[in-house]
């Protein structure tokens, strides 16, 4: 599963309640066709620099979520549907970034945490090491 990132512009006729339900319709679209939702994100109202639909300002929300290349394709299609979306982008997550950021799924733990092993333990026993030096003098000077 990848990672991937949907900015979706709400008309600005929205409440905040309707933006809501909304996005709870997104999500459970996501999660109903496979995908796991790491992270939504309400922006609120923002100016546009061109009117879209003859509309200055729209509310911007973000999703982040772990799925398929046919659930992009399926919240695209969603999104174009919908009367509330004036506009949508989805863009891939970098792998790294995605793995720093957000936790593992269940199903990738396994493998994450075998290839996370190896290089965590060699970076941390160094990184002991120069700190237990560096306390022991402080503590010294302090002393004296």
């Amino acid at each position: 599963m990848r990672c991937y990132e949907t900015v979706a512009i709400f008309i600005p006729e929205l409440e905040p309640a309707q933006v809501e339900e909304e996005v709870s319709v997104l999500t459970g679209f996501i999660t109903e066709n496979g995908g796991v939702i790491t992270k939504v994100e309400s922006w609120g109202k923002k100016r546009f620099a061109y009117e879209i639909e003859k509309k200055k300002e729209g509310t911007y929300v973000l999703l982040r979520y772990r799925g398929d290349g046919e659930l992009v394709s399926a919240i695209d299609r969603a999104c174009k549907l919908s009367h509330t979306v004036l506009r949508q982008l989805t863009v891939v997550r970098n792998q790294e970034e995605c793995k720093e950021i957000e936790t593992p799924s269940q199903e990738e733990s396994p493998g994450d945490s075998v290839q996370a092993e190896p290089q965590v333990k060699p970076e941390a026993s160094p990184e002991e090491t120069p700190a237990e030096t560096e306390e022991t003098p402080q503590e010294e000077t302090k002393e004296e």
